[in-house]
């Protein structure tokens, strides 16, 4: 699913909403980064998306011993958000 709709581009910003809702904070590292990966496809300006990339951003510079999904995350959501 998330393939298409990354493929589907900003036609598939109807999607945007479940995809944030998708990334909710029960949601492991992988399904986040696919997540966070399509919504850089989609290229909505919806402001949950924003914020939901915004808020991986910070982790790129987090405290050494921070677990490395955070810093991975962080690095989609930097790609995603260009």
């Amino acid at each position: 699913a998330f393939r298409a709709i990354g493929e589907a581009g900003p036609a598939a910003a109807f999607a945007v909403p479940a995809l944030v809702a998708t990334a909710g904070k029960d949601a492991s590292p992988a399904v986040k980064g696919m997540v966070i990966e399509t919504l850089g496809k989609v290229k909505s300006s919806d402001a949950a998306a924003v914020q939901l990339l915004m808020d991986a951003v910070p982790a790129r510079w987090g405290n050494p011993g921070d677990p490395a999904e955070e810093k991975f995350l962080a690095d989609l959501a930097r790609d995603a958000l260009e």
